[in-house]
């Protein structure tokens, strides 16, 4: 936001909060960049988590426990999707993608 506050194309808006980045730009790119690598650690982490959870829950039973293929869903997130055959970055904050076929 800091960045974003003091780009030109910004400089009218009533609320520097609401500054945004363009795309194809440096500033785009390197946020874009920073996304990607903060949401794929968190991926790693849920994996992570859930490993040692399961792990934990197999060694508390004397049966054998089988598990079903993960859901992975994360609540806080941008994701690239199209609408009305339009490009988009989607951010969901508290919310998960519910569209047909989505696990949640």
């Amino acid at each position: 936001m800091r960045i974003a506050r003091e780009l030109p194309h910004n400089a009218d808006l009533p609320d520097r909060n609401l500054a945004v980045f363009l795309s194809g730009t440096p500033e785009m790119d390197a946020y874009r960049r920073d996304l990607t690598w903060a949401q794929e650690y968190a991926a790693r982490n849920r994996a992570v988590m859930l490993a040692l959870v399961m792990q934990a829950v197999r060694e508390s039973f004397e049966v054998d426990v089988r598990f079903e293929q993960p859901i992975s869903c994360h609540h806080n997130y941008v994701a690239e999707e199209q609408f009305d055959g339009l490009d988009l970055l989607v951010t969901r904050k508290g919310a998960i993608r519910a569209g047909r076929g989505d696990l949640g």
